[in-house]
């Protein structure tokens, strides 16, 4: 593999940590000086407040789903940047093929 893929395996390995309640493997997935602002949903800086934030809410992990999009990955040397988007739903509501019309076949449950 190249570094590229490694990285969004890296990624990917992060949000399945995520939903499955796995702190410690999320926190393989984060550099020591991890710094996550995530807006509303709260800000930690380094790996000690990280384990505490994803401890607290590693009951609630079956309720959602997290995956990226959209990664813009460069590299320089051995240095990497990475953005992209991290989008979540809940898994309650099922996914609806879509029919050759593109049309919904039904409404999602209330």
């Amino acid at each position: 593999m190249n570094d590229i893929e490694d990285i969004r395996r890296v990624l990917a390995g992060c949000c399945f940590a995520t939903d499955s309640g796995d702190t410690e493997g999320r926190l393989a997935t984060f550099s020591d000086d991890i710094v996550w602002e995530g807006g509303s949903f709260g800000r930690f800086s380094g790996i000690a407040e990280a384990r505490a934030y994803h401890s607290a809410s590693a009951g609630s992990a079956d309720k959602f789903r997290h995956f990226t999009t959209n990664s813009i990955i460069d590299i320089d040397g051995s240095q990497a940047q990475v953005r992209s988007y991290v989008q979540v739903y809940e898994p309650r509501f099922p996914v609806i093929p879509m029919r050759r019309s593109w049309r919904w076949p039904g409404a999602l449950p209330a």
